[in-house]
């Protein structure tokens, strides 16, 4: 698992340029077909683009979170990758702290536009990781002190039920409701934090409360699994302190509608069940000449909105809850996402440490 992470993070590492600021993305010029990205790179070219404020604050708190994974890991190696992710956050967040507006690019001629106008939970989870890793030393904060800098962002970035690419203040919150430092100020915080959590916890079981198939969400949009399983995520945050078996019991009814107990009676895990999608939205997948997908891909799932209809897929009915098909033109209901991977790999983690 470490491996795998570094092999993410080091890409990371080489979208941040010598100033500190992070690239946005890595871009073919035009959207490629179902090929693999070998033949991607003889056809055409590929394009960094950025920087912007978002991105770069979004590296700044996960080489924060990565520091602290790595130190933990122990042996010196993984220590002096620890110590390169901390370094690497800190030019990060002090690019940004320079350089407060800067948009992503908006060229989506070969990859999604992901546009964000806010920046402020950006900002909130940066300074919550590096504020746990330095507790408020090191890093440059405005005038204020770092607990009343990051008490101002609690106000501003209310916990959500979930995490969304965008929106992702509940990295901060998270950050300090984890943090085990015993300092005064910090304890003052974690209180804070864990409260807030906890009322976004009762939040999601009181939608699955009143909802005939125990769901928290109250209409599948795109990524709907994505969205379920970071509400099951919030619930197992919560019972880490908490210990109420409420909350890990709606974590385990939301994980069993991702794998199977749902309306169109499919496991949305590739590999996972003789349910499984076979033909999920990916082009690796149907580039590397096996037959069946590569396994433990979650699919975005059930979405009433159907962006892909000029696509012909063949959804069951018009009902919003049968808006799902195993289909490769639907990207709109089974295309795949690593946002989506990540909050149902911690949760079934945290399941299985139970």
């Amino acid at each position: 698992l470490l491996d795998e992470l570094r092999f993410e993070l080091e890409f990371f590492l080489r979208m941040q340029a010598s100033d500190g600021g992070v690239f946005f993305k890595v871009t073919p010029g035009h959207w490629d077909g179902f090929v693999t990205p070998t033949d991607s790179d003889v056809m055409q070219k590929r394009y960094i683009m950025g920087k912007s404020t978002t991105s770069t604050l979004n590296f700044a708190g996960a080489l924060a979170q990565a520091h602290r994974v790595f130190k933990a890991a122990g042996g010196i190696e993984n220590e002096s990758f620890a110590t390169r992710c901390l370094a690497a956050s800190l030019r990060a967040y002090r690019w940004a702290l320079e350089n407060p507006a800067v948009e992503w690019p908006h060229n989506t001629e070969g990859s999604g536009g992901y546009g964000d106008e806010h920046v402020e939970d950006e900002f909130f989870w940066a300074r919550a990781m590096l504020y746990r890793e330095l507790g408020g030393e090191g890093f440059p904060y405005a005038a204020e002190t770092p607990e009343e800098r990051l008490m101002q962002d609690m106000e501003k970035n209310p916990v959500e039920p979930g995490l969304s690419w965008r929106d992702t203040q509940n990295f901060g919150w998270i950050a300090l409701a984890l943090n085990d430092a015993t300092a005064p100020a910090a304890v003052k915080l974690r209180e804070k934090a864990r409260a807030a959590i906890v009322n976004a916890a009762e939040a999601i079981i009181a939608l699955q409360r009143d909802d005939a198939y125990s769901l928290s969400i109250r209409k599948f949009m795109w990524g709907s699994n994505g969205e379920i399983a970071n509400h099951a995520l919030t619930l197992l945050v919560a019972y880490s302190w908490t210990r109420d078996r409420r909350y890990r019991d709606a974590a385990v009814e939301l994980v069993n509608f991702i794998y199977g107990r749902n309306p169109v009676n499919v496991s949305f895990v590739t590999g996972s069940a003789w349910s499984s999608p076979v033909f999920p939205h990916h082009r690796i997948c149907h580039s590397d000449g096996i037959v069946d997908p590569i396994p433990g891909l979650l699919v975005g799932g059930i979405n009433s909105d159907r962006q892909d209809m000029h696509r012909k897929p063949q959804y069951p009915n018009e009902l919003p809850g049968f808006s799902y098909t195993d289909e490769r033109c639907s990207f709109a209901s089974n295309e795949t996402a690593i946002n989506w991977n990540a909050p149902l790999t911690a949760v079934l983690a945290m399941l299985r440490s139970l």
